[in-house]
């Protein structure tokens, strides 16, 4: 918008002073001009609606180009920086591999694992009853050997079995043990280690002479098989060899047979083939038992076939 500033007109000095205390006119100045509007510069997508196709693809190309060169000039500075790091790098020896990059080891972390594995029952209370002290013994070894981590020394051990002798005879020796064992003037224990225990476990609770015993048993025919299975007839008779120190394979087999069902002994001793040896107990017992399981299979079989 413009603004119109009045104008005065200044006489000249050829003009006469009358004139100038004269009336003033005032002068109109010129019109303001319009103001002129430039137009502005088409933006991207005005310059496409202007393009035709022609022109649109060609400016296309160029810039493609521009990409591709600048593409090539890098490629060209990256092989550049990858040859000059390899001829830095030292030569390694013929069939040497380098080393894998180390990592920094992950920070430790707590993790706790929780493995569930069989455990053995507890051993009976013992009483002191010498019949009843092999058995009681044997359950406590086999506790330890399942459980040993339970049990850091001998000392956990010979107290973890006097915790279980609660009865009788075994009640007054495990309270003799700990009187002894608060009246000593030394710090050392009672009994040196395990061994030391169960040999004076085994001389106070065994039956007396229990090697002599099971000899004349097996001298004897008390131990024979009768209406018991071989198993059981078994277990009886390698607890006996055991007790009495026989170690002859040939006088064992000897009192096996003796001892054994007549029948089954007769079978295995006119076997065509295959029959066991007479200096190898194993495999007579594994005839025994194999026998037995087919004579008990034979009757069964009779049992349930019809009459002719």
């Amino acid at each position: 918008m413009g603004v119109n500033i009045p104008r005065f007109a200044v006489p000249s000095i050829d003009s006469d002073v009358s004139d100038w205390s004269g009336t003033q006119e005032a002068h109109t100045p010129p019109e303001t001009p319009p103001p002129v509007i430039l137009p502005m510069p088409d933006t991207p997508n005005d310059l496409n609606a202007h393009m035709d196709d022609a022109n649109r693809l060609d400016m296309l190309e160029r810039k493609f180009t521009e990409m591709m060169e600048k593409q090539a000039d890098t490629n060209a500075l990256l092989l550049q920086f990858v040859s000059q790091q390899a001829a830095a790098a030292p030569a390694l020896a013929p069939g040497h591999q380098p080393a894998p990059h180390q990592f920094p080891p992950n920070p430790p972390q707590s993790v706790t694992v929780q493995v569930s594995r069989a455990k053995p029952a507890n051993p009976p209370r013992f009483d002191g009853k010498r019949e009843k002290a092999k058995p009681f013994l044997m359950a406590c070894r086999t506790y330890f050997r399942f459980c040993s981590g339970d049990f850091p020394g001998d000392q956990d051990k010979i107290h973890w079995v006097l915790s279980f002798m609660t009865e009788g005879r075994a009640l007054a020796w495990a309270q003799r043990y700990y009187d002894d064992e608060d009246n000593t003037n030394t710090p050392s224990p009672v009994y040196a280690n395990w061994d030391a225990f169960e040999k004076e476990f085994r001389e106070h609770f065994f039956p007396y002479n229990s090697e002599e015993q099971a000899t004349n048993k097996l001298e004897g025919n008390s131990y024979f098989q009768g209406s018991r299975t071989v198993d059981e007839y078994l277990d009886t008779f390698l607890d006996l060899v055991s007790t009495s120190g026989y170690t002859d394979p040939k006088t064992i087999v000897v009192k096996f047979r003796r001892g054994l069902d007549q029948t089954i002994a007769s079978t295995i001793a006119t076997m065509p083939s295959d029959r066991p040896s007479d200096t190898k107990p194993d495999e007579w017992y594994k005839a025994a038992s194999r026998i037995e399981q087919s004579i008990a299979a034979d009757k069964a079989f009779r049992a349930a076939a019809p009459p002719p």
